[in-house]
């Protein structure tokens, strides 16, 4: 009776361990995903979603920027001077979040040196299709992040 106690006594232990073993797997894979969706936040917060909109305007926002647009043909992107600013500093501040490291350096030094400046309407500056490619690669970025972030928070 003893040998058929120590072998329930077994079983009931090697089931507890592995009870173990699965809560801790899933904890750390819950975690893990947390941790994952929550950088995904910041990076669509702090980084991608603020560009894009920054650049959207700038190509397609019909206010006095079309006026500057359509003086110049190539000057298809025109930003305000806070604007500008505001780029420069999201990329000091939250470039580590690129994927690519050499497209944060290509865009953080285009913006430093726009093509025209002041064109007829005081305070704005502009681009011409140079920067076309960054505008895809934020919005590629930003889109596929966005998927991301859904499967992520699916249950």
């Amino acid at each position: 009776m003893a040998n058929l106690l120590d072998t329930y006594a077994e079983w009931i232990t090697a089931i507890a361990s592995a009870a173990i073993v699965y809560y801790a797997y899933v904890t750390i894979k819950e975690g893990k995903k947390n941790r994952r969706k929550d950088t995904i936040e910041k990076m669509l917060e702090n980084l991608y979603s603020p560009l894009y909109e920054i650049l959207r305007r700038a190509k397609f926002e019909n206010d006095e920027r079309s006026q500057a647009r359509s003086k110049i043909a190539g000057f298809d992107w025109v930003v305000y001077r806070s604007e500008l600013d505001q780029m420069q500093g999201i990329i000091e501040r939250f470039g580590h979040y690129f994927d690519n490291q050499a497209e944060a350096e290509e865009l953080s030094m285009l913006i430093m040196r726009p093509k025209y400046t002041r064109v007829g309407v005081s305070g704005i500056f502009g681009f011409d299709e140079q920067m076309a490619s960054h505008f895809d690669y934020i919005k590629n970025s930003r889109d596929k992040l966005r998927k991301e972030l859904l499967e992520l928070t699916k249950t």
